[in-house]
């Protein structure tokens, strides 16, 4: 039992989530600007407060909505307007004209760096990928392919492309979910702070972080495979050197 479990894992279930964490990662990366226009965002401003003051109405309230996410945000004037996107791009602007004009302004841009480190940790992450794939099928595409993909060095090549993405890729979205948080709590607070004169809008933490945590678990499963192929690989060579 327990040694079909290690049979299968690598075999069928580590490219599925190979494949999945790759392409949750790819949705959170383009969301909202390039796809997911009203379905996905790192952080949302929309109607309402944070901290309701005595005569809000919380029910039914309608304004402006910005979604922001890594590569540009997408904006609408009300609930039934239709949305207007930045151009994605490595270095966004995001569009907040649709915002009251006593809205504190105080929004940038994240590090300016961060959108291309994340764009080369998925073509990294890509690459893994591909070779992880083929190399756990190697025995089924032909002598010639089977003797390459079987090479030790394909199996550190693998490693290193997918530790590089796989590292890449996290702390640049940890430095976009702190931006993003500190973010939040100022804007709110500067909100509060405005009294009944401020705009009844309020930031929150929106659903494509919690797309990259899962994306991310996801993904140590087939990095954590070849790792431990790799391991096992070079264990006679090691014990003959001790030896």
């Amino acid at each position: 039992m327990i040694d079909t479990i290690i049979k299968v894992i690598p075999l069928y279930l580590a490219p599925v989530l190979a494949l999945t964490s790759t392409l949750l990662t790819l949705f959170a990366y383009l969301a909202p600007a390039g796809m997911l226009h009203t379905q996905v965002a790192l952080m949302i401003i929309s109607p309402g407060r944070s901290v309701p003051l005595p005569g809000d109405t919380q029910d039914n309230v309608d304004g402006p909505t910005i979604r922001m996410g890594t590569v540009g945000s997408c904006a609408q004037s009300n609930n039934s307007a239709s949305v207007h996107c930045t151009t994605p791009s490595t270095t966004p602007i995001y569009d907040f004209s649709v915002l009251p004009s006593n809205t504190p302004m105080f929004l940038q841009s994240p590090t300016a760096t961060t959108p291309a480190w994340i764009a080369a940790a998925l073509v990294f992450w890509t690459l893994f990928l591909v070779i992880f794939s083929l190399s756990t099928i190697r025995e089924r595409l032909g002598g010639k392919l089977n003797e390459i993909l079987g090479k030790p060095a394909v199996a550190r090549a693998a490693a290193w492309v997918g530790v590089l993405g796989y590292m890449i890729g996290l702390i640049a979205f940890l430095v976009n979910r702190m931006w993003f948080g500190n973010a939040v709590n100022n804007f709110n607070i500067q909100i509060a702070q405005m009294g009944q004169g401020g705009p009844q809008i309020q930031a929150n933490l929106s659903n494509g972080f919690t797309m990259l945590w899962v994306a991310y678990a996801f993904g140590a499963v087939p990095l954590m495979c070849v790792l431990m192929k790799l391991h096992h690989a070079s264990m006679p060579a090691t014990e003959k050197s001790v030896a």
